[in-house]
């Protein structure tokens, strides 16, 4: 008897042993990816990839209007520039020759000692003024580089506009499609009225609950 009731108790441990490493197995079992999820998920870093490509063209445009707004700038700092240069230019060639034409006036009527000094001072003010000619020359030569550097940074950020105009109207057409392919997959959640077993709208459980006290 004891004998029978030891192997009944073994065959219950042993059927038990087995149901539980079935559902063991179940637990850890891995669920395989459908065709919907991946479907889903290639739709999804189509999106993200699309919306990336627009923000880098949208930086890219701000980046190429920095550049031309960059250049017009330096084009009218350098017009400024190169007028004032050639203004003083200008200035001290007239100051100049008016002096100098009164140290030689006054060379002509002055004595020995006199002319001396005089040819000193018509020496001092000629290299005084290749200097000031030399300064004037450069700024106005500086200006004018800033000018074409201006005029260059304009064109290039006109076209690095334009062509991150048209990577960005085919980034947004992208994104757009590819939005559309998403919400074709996975459509945006819409509100839904509850409904009872034949698909009509729940009328107020109150009344329902008065109707069948009603009809018992």
């Amino acid at each position: 008897m004891k004998f029978k009731l030891l192997t009944l108790n073994s065959f219950v441990l042993l059927i038990g042993l087995i149901f539980s490493n079935g559902i063991i197995a179940q637990q850890i079992e891995i669920k395989p990816v459908n065709r919907e999820d991946q479907q889903l998920q290639r739709a999804t870093d189509k999106v993200t990839r699309a919306e990336a490509s627009v923000t880098k063209a949208n930086q890219e445009i701000k980046m190429a209007d920095s550049l031309e707004s960059a250049g017009k700038l330096q084009i009218s700092t350098a017009k400024e520039e190169l007028s004032t240069a050639k203004a003083d230019k200008s200035r001290l060639q007239k100051e100049y020759s008016t002096e100098r034409k009164n140290l030689e006036r006054q060379l002509k009527s002055a004595d020995r000692k006199q002319q001396e000094k005089i040819k000193q001072d018509i020496r001092e003010l000629d290299s005084k003024h290749r200097e000031q000619t030399r300064e004037a020359d450069n700024r106005i030569k500086n200006a004018g580089r800033s000018y074409d550097k201006g005029k260059t940074n304009v064109t290039k950020g006109q076209a690095k506009k334009k062509e991150a105009n048209k990577k960005l109207k085919t980034a947004e057409k992208s994104l757009s499609e590819a939005n559309k392919e998403l919400n074709k997959i996975s459509p945006q959640e819409q509100p839904v009225k509850k409904l009872n077993i034949e698909g009509k709208p729940k009328k107020k459980t109150l009344k329902s609950d008065e109707a069948s006290d009603e009809q018992k």
